[in-house]
Formats: structure tokens, C-alpha cells, sequence
């Protein structure tokens, strides 16, 4: 019998994740959470040295300045999955970094609505439809038509969760595939550009050393072989 026919307890038992609702990402608690709400839980990671009370200090600074963390997706490692709402171009990440905890705005925008008149050359973003994405790093030419590359931080769409309103189907169609990287569409040609990524002054915003390598060891190692 296969695990999609047991009930949560049965597959928890089975050593299997419980999902949330819908089925695509584990049911967890955010460490940020847990350090908020559950102080039993937190002491006892602490004791199993599963945190550290470096990370404690850590929180405490970092909740101190920003103590109400709403509508904010917090990631615990930059590789993590998260549900990214189509229509918000502007989501704001909680990223557990192992040098410091970042807060940030991501500007993530990428086509024109069909229905939306865009100024020349705008590259706005769709208005519905949710996906779950995470972050990986590709080698990505350098300028157009330049066969020198460089390593850039990407999204790829892993799966559409809710999809688009008919009037940004075809421009979501081509630019949130599932399984591809998300792509960039110019508004003046009607076509893709290639995938959406990320400049170096944007990702040092929110990607520190440790994620970035974090992030080249996980995607770019089988590329480049040591």
C-alpha cells in the first residue's frame, strides 16, 4: 500500500514528513517562531545542541528591532523551497544566514500583464497565481551573446500551486514553467530573454558568504568539478 493512502499519523510513524494543506511543502515551525512562542521547545534544542545560545543572542537582537514579523516568508537556509504569490512583487524574505539573520525586499518583477499598458521596455510582473520556487545559483553569460559567464542566483519555478487568471495565462505560461528557471520577458519583442536573475548589489543585500557558497556547492558543483 503506498504512504498516499495512509492517514498523517500512520506516515508521521512511517518516518515520512507531514505535509501541510495541499500537499507540496513539509509542515514545520520556523526556528524564529519557535524561539518566540515555544521557549520549552527552544531550551531544549539548545540543550541538545540542535541551536546555539549564539543564535539565541541572535534572535533576541534581531526580534528587539523587529518584533512583529508579519506577512513575511522566513527561510531557514537560502536553498529552501517557499510559495511565492505571483502578484506580490515585492515579498519580504526572513533569511536564517549562518553569519546574521537578514530581513529583505525582494524586487521581483518580470512581465507585463496582458491587459496592463507598460512604458517601453517595462518588465512589471504578473498580478495571480501562486508557485512554490527557491533559489539556486546557474552560470549565466555575462552580457548578451558573450560566451563568458558568471554565477548568478536564480529562481526556478518547482511547481504552479494556484494557477494565473485567464488574462495572465500566456505571459505566466512562458515565463513561470514548471521544473524551468523563472524568465525575464521584454515587453517590446514579446519573447523571453532568458532567465531572471539577480545583480551582484542586489544579491549582497540578502545572500552572505555562507549562503552564497552554500549555494555554489549545492548547484554549481557538478558543473565545475573540483
Amino acid at each position: 500500500m503506498g504512504s498516499a493512502h495512509l492517514s498523517a499519523s500512520e506516515r508521521f510513524l512511517q518516518g515520512s514528513d507531514l505535509l501541510k494543506k495541499g500537499g507540496v511543502s513539509p509542515w514545520r515551525i520556523p526556528l524564529i517562531r519557535i524561539f518566540q512562542k515555544y521557549p520549552v521547545v527552544w531550551h531544549k534544542l539548545v540543550e541538545e545542541n540542535l541551536t546555539s545560545p549564539d543564535r539565541e543572542a541572535e534572535l533576541e537582537s534581531f526580534l528587539s528591532n523587529i518584533p512583529v514579523i508579519r506577512s513575511v516568508t522566513v527561510l531557514e537556509s537560502i536553498v529552501d523551497p517557499f510559495v511565492l504569490d505571483l502578484g506580490n512583487h515585492h515579498p519580504r524574505l526572513v533569511v536564517l544566514h549562518l553569519q546574521r539573520i537578514l530581513l529583505g525586499q525582494l524586487n521581483l518583477v518580470f512581465a507585463c500583464p496582458m491587459t496592463h499598458v507598460a512604458p517601453r521596455g517595462l518588465r512589471s510582473g504578473t498580478t495571480s497565481g501562486k508557485a512554490l520556487v527557491r533559489f539556486e545559483m546557474a552560470n549565466l553569460p555575462c552580457k548578451a551573446d558573450s560566451s563568458n559567464t558568471t554565477p548568478k542566483v536564480v529562481l526556478r519555478a518547482l511547481r504552479m500551486l494556484e494557477p494565473p487568471t485567464p488574462k495572465d495565462a500566456e505571459f505566466a505560461s512562458l515565463i513561470f514553467k514548471e521544473g524551468q528557471l523563472i524568465q525575464k520577458y521584454d515587453v517590446r519583442t514579446g519573447m523571453t530573454t532568458g532567465p531572471r536573475s539577480t545583480t551582484r548589489m542586489v544579491e549582497d543585500r540578502f545572500v552572505l558568504p555562507s549562503s552564497r557558497k552554500l549555494l555554489e556547492e549545492t548547484y554549481l558543483r557538478e558543473i565545475n568539478p573540483a
